[in-house]
């Protein structure tokens, strides 16, 4: 038995808000798959300061035939979320406490909780640490991802 409290959650209000038609499901899906292709293109562009790689990468990951699973079918909720939180995670990591417009001990905060989020979608989210390094790794290199590595 897996443990996702949030997937789960996630359907029962989606069933209690929108009815148990398979449609209201897709739509959801579809819309959870549009918030996480923009917080990619958020990501990569507050990474690298590229707009077009961001654009494009969003653009890739947004139409890319391997997720039609995970957004047509209904049970693919558990990564949609995941995915979600996670680029949640690393947007709050990535950005400058500036941008924010305030200190970094509400920073921290919101990107554990955002990490705890995904990990409570689906347990592939245990990646979030080493991702979070590699992001430091090319931060602190001052080189886009490619040159950093």
């Amino acid at each position: 038995n897996l443990y996702r409290p949030l997937t789960i959650l996630s359907y029962r209000l989606n069933l209690r808000l929108l009815g148990q038609t398979p449609l209201s499901f897709r739509v959801v899906n579809i819309g959870l798959h549009a918030l996480t292709c923009i917080l990619l293109a958020s990501f990569v562009q507050a990474l690298l300061r590229d707009r077009t790689l961001a654009a494009v990468s969003a653009l890739l990951f947004a139409t890319h035939p391997i997720h039609t699973e995970a957004v047509t079918g209904i049970v693919g909720r558990a990564e949609l979320l995941a995915a979600l939180f996670l680029l949640l995670a690393l947007n709050l990591h990535v950005r400058d406490y500036a941008v924010w417009g305030w200190g970094r001990e509400r920073w921290l905060p919101l990107a554990l909780v955002a990490f705890f989020a995904a990990l409570l979608s689906k347990e592939t989210a245990i990646v979030a640490p080493g991702l979070i390094l590699l992001v430091d790794y090319i931060k602190a290199r001052g080189q886009p991802a490619g040159r950093a590595l």
